[in-house]
């Protein structure tokens, strides 16, 4: 079947970069069988930020009101910050046990009651439960780091068992850590194991000031049918999983795979509204298409300009296969990463294994029950959802990758 197609250009207005629609004769279909309109956004719209050589891969990101960013590198340095004219103004963020040291940090995040960014890193949290640290402090000395540390309860949110939600199954994980009701919101799992299988059992705690923490309700209390047959059998690798992204400070938005939906939830965590998703074919999962999903992360984290030997990760991946193989799901996630905008607005992404690695992803949106699809340009991945921008990266022909963003698009 043959998707309907528009395209996404820019002009230079007197206020910046405007996208700009040449719009096709097919309109967004909001029934829960049609497939969507396709949105291609040009590259012309995408503005990348020149980033220093020490950026290898781009973890997380945390765009700053003045209309910088923090990046979240996967290697010290760690942490880089962009001004909104896109200098750099901090490159800082050592690994090791010390004060001002970082083990693993995972996840950018708002300050609770703050304009600040913090980072969270789970094997600090694990090694004393001061897992938060806010990073402007990092120019401040190591007695501040240390003593303006976040601590972080261990019997609230227990070492290790901190959950990914946001996209599973693909991708690099990162603890689910979002700012949200004044406070922050870890997702965590009943007992240690597999993200993506104890995803189905998370629970999501509050943790506000000096409250206690507070465990709002489990990821089951919400699906549909999560002990039904197709939320048991979903419990395996590269199968649905349920995914969800904060809205604001007061909502929630949760992918439930069992009835293909997405729920906005508000604080208490009852359904205020639901949106069924675009049925889609269902694609088997096989060594092949699995193998060029955990390539293309190979090929990300590579050193700028180095290509790894494919044929050993494909004799490698071969034999760990077949050992968990029992565990791998009959057909692929029809949706892999979900995001919100502070206003509402849900983006989805498909999961398409055999899509051209040259290929643009593809992101459904709901904005007031009404879908969407959007092609990005090839070599763009979006990674946050802004009300006015969409911030992800950009990938040269050498790998090496920039933060970049986009208008939010004007339809």
């Amino acid at each position: 079947m043959d998707l309907c197609r528009t395209d996404v250009g820019v002009i230079a207005g007197s206020i910046g970069v405007v996208a700009t629609l040449v719009v096709s004769g097919c309109g967004p279909s909001n029934g829960p069988d049609a497939w969507p309109e396709v949105v291609h956004i040009s590259a012309d719209a995408v503005r990348t930020v020149s980033a220093p050589d020490e950026l290898v891969v781009v973890r997380d990101m945390a765009p700053l009101n003045d209309g910088g960013v923090w990046i979240l590198n996967t290697v010290e340095p760690f942490f880089m910050m962009f001004d909104g004219a896109g200098a750099v103004v901090i490159v800082a963020g050592t690994q090791g046990p010390g004060p001002t040291e970082f083990l693993s940090p995972s996840t950018l995040v708002r300050c609770p009651g703050e304009d600040n960014i913090c980072v969270y890193d789970p094997d600090r949290h694990a090694a004393g439960g001061r897992g938060l640290v806010r990073l402007a402090d990092m120019r401040r000395g190591e007695t501040t780091v240390a003593e303006r540390a976040i601590l972080v309860p261990s019997d609230a949110v227990p070492p290790g068992q901190e959950v990914t939600l946001d996209h599973l199954g693909t991708g690099m994980g990162r603890p689910w850590v979002r700012a949200w009701s004044g406070g922050l919101l870890f997702a965590v799992g009943e007992a240690p194991g597999r993200g993506g299988i104890r995803a189905w059992d998370a629970g999501l705690v509050l943790m506000r000031g000096r409250e206690d923490p507070a465990k709002l309700g489990t990821m089951r209390d919400v699906l549909r049918d999560p002990t039904g047959e197709r939320g048991s059998a979903s419990a395996s690798l590269f199968g649905p999983y349920p995914l969800w992204a904060t809205c604001g400070d007061s909502e929630l938005v949760v992918y439930d795979p069992t009835v293909e939906s997405l729920l906005w939830l508000d604080a208490e965590l009852n359904i205020r509204e639901e949106v069924h998703l675009p049925a889609w074919p269902s694609v088997p999962v096989t060594a092949d298409r699995v193998f060029r999903l955990m390539l293309e992360r190979e090929l990300a984290q590579a050193p700028h300009g180095e290509a790894p030997d494919t044929a050993s990760i494909r004799r490698a991946f071969e034999s760990d296969f077949e050992m968990f193989r029992a565990q791998v799901a009959k057909d692929f996630a029809v949706y892999s990463e979900l995001h919100c905008t502070p206003v509402g607005d849900a983006w989805i992404r498909r999961l398409e294994p055999d899509r051209a690695r040259q290929s643009g992803t593809r992101w459904v949106r709901v904005r007031d029950r009404a879908i969407l699809m959007f092609e990005f340009p090839a070599g763009f991945d979006p990674m946050v959802f802004e009300v006015d921008r969409i911030w992800g990266v950009t990938r040269d022909d050498m790998g090496r990758e920039s933060p970049a963003w986009t208008p939010q698009p004007g339809l």
